[in-house]
């Protein structure tokens, strides 16, 4: 007859034990601890007391626009709303399309859309209740465009492959759309700051970094010395300088 196979068997800590082995098991632990508890207690009563009580959060609220579009014209508002809609719709289509055979809104899911309305509803009340809803809408724009991209992407089984260049002739559209030109008023580059500009800066960079950096990675490894040693003392400045100093004299020069 074979012989069954038992299971070892589960060994279950109660939590004062776990606490015992773990914070109180010697001395010195012991020492630790209690420190670290009146540290934390310190810390975090400092942090309640002055988000309670001292912080001025009204003027995070007055200047919600000002950190978001900066000095952008106010009657041109239109075009960042309508780009978040453009980047929303496209997406959802993405992540409809590479999730194609996959379960689109499960539990995990469900739960991070449903945090982030929470959240958007919640801003009503330093922002704007027109944001707010704006904002909603944009989420309710997110979840019917992933689900047209995955009935789409189960339709055709290669409109994956055309996601890339639909991102890069959006990225040219949303620029034309927020700078203006070709029929649209022109906004002045000094008039681009807070979140949309960090956003523009930080997509150009990495669109146009990647590639040069792959490029340096792969002259730092050629047989050619000229080569290998003009990327390596190229990676090397550039990792050793802070960005700030190279701004400033980017901007000074």
């Amino acid at each position: 007859m074979p012989q069954s196979i038992s299971l070892p068997p589960i060994s279950r800590v109660s939590p004062l034990t776990w606490v015992k082995k773990n914070l109180f098991s010697t001395w010195y632990n012991s020492i630790l601890t209690v420190v670290s508890i009146f540290f934390l207690y310190w810390v975090a009563s400092g942090l309640i007391n002055w988000t309670f009580t001292q912080a001025q959060w009204g003027v995070i609220g007055a200047n919600l626009q000002l950190f978001f579009v900066g000095r952008y014209p106010v009657d041109l508002l239109w075009r960042p709303w309508l780009s978040l809609a453009i980047i929303v719709s496209l997406g959802g289509l993405s992540w409809g399309i590479l999730d194609k055979n996959l379960k689109l809104f499960n539990r995990f899911n469900l739960v991070v859309l449903g945090t982030l309305a929470v959240g958007i509803a919640l801003m009503a009340i330093p922002i704007s209740i027109k944001s707010s809803i704006l904002l909603l809408v944009m989420l309710m724009l997110l979840v019917f465009a992933a689900w047209g991209g995955q009935q789409l992407g189960q339709k055709s089984l290669r409109l994956g492959n055309w996601l890339w260049p639909i991102w890069l002739l959006t990225f040219f559209v949303l620029l034309w759309l927020l700078e203006g030109g070709l029929f649209l008023k022109t906004v002045k580059l000094d008039d681009f700051s807070g979140l949309i500009l960090t956003l523009l800066t930080a997509v150009v960079s990495i669109v146009l970094c990647f590639p040069f950096g792959i490029l340096l990675a792969l002259g730092r490894q050629s047989s050619l010395i000229i080569i290998r040693w003009l990327s390596i003392a190229y990676i090397e400045l550039i990792r050793g300088l802070p960005l700030i100093g190279i701004l400033f004299m980017a901007q000074v020069m």
